[in-house]
This record gives C-alpha cells, structure tokens and sequence, in this order.
C-alpha cells in the first residue's frame, strides 16, 4: 500500500519467511525453528502474539485477516495479492 512499516527483528524473520513461501503453507514447527531454532519450548504461542501483531501492522482489520491466514493446527499461508 506504499506505506512503510516498523517491524521488530522477530516480526521480520516471520514476514520474511511468509513472502519466501508466498501461496503455500508454512508449518508452525517450520517457522518456529526458522525464528527461534528447536530449542523454544513456547514457540507457538510465541508465533500467535508475533503474527497477531504482524496482522495489526499491515492488515486492514486484523480481526478478520485477508493477507496471513493460519489453519489451526497447521500453520500460515501469506496469500499472494491479487
């Protein structure tokens, strides 16, 4: 949207990894090693604040995300834009 946006180091490691995989899903174990390596015993919850932030920084309303979906259980998908 031709805006620019202040992540933090943990946030664009994440967003990152979502545009390297833009389309397709990116596991929950996946991401978390990707951020924090296998030794991060929280990461999940972790990656559900760090996403909800995320979606606060660049959805329109977060509440009901159109760019980064999640599949409970599964992972995010970033969707590509259209």
């Amino acid at each position: 949207q031709g805006r620019k946006i202040m992540l933090t180091h943990t946030e664009s490691i994440i967003l990152q990894s979502l545009l390297l995989n833009v389309g397709k899903m990116v596991r929950y174990d996946e991401l978390a090693n990707t951020v924090w390596g296998d030794t991060y015993p929280l990461a999940s919850k972790a990656l559900t604040v760090y996403v909800r932030r995320l979606r606060k920084k660049i959805e329109k309303d977060p509440s009901h995300p159109q760019a980064i979906l999640n599949k409970t259980g599964v992972g995010y998908i970033l969707k590509p834009v259209s």
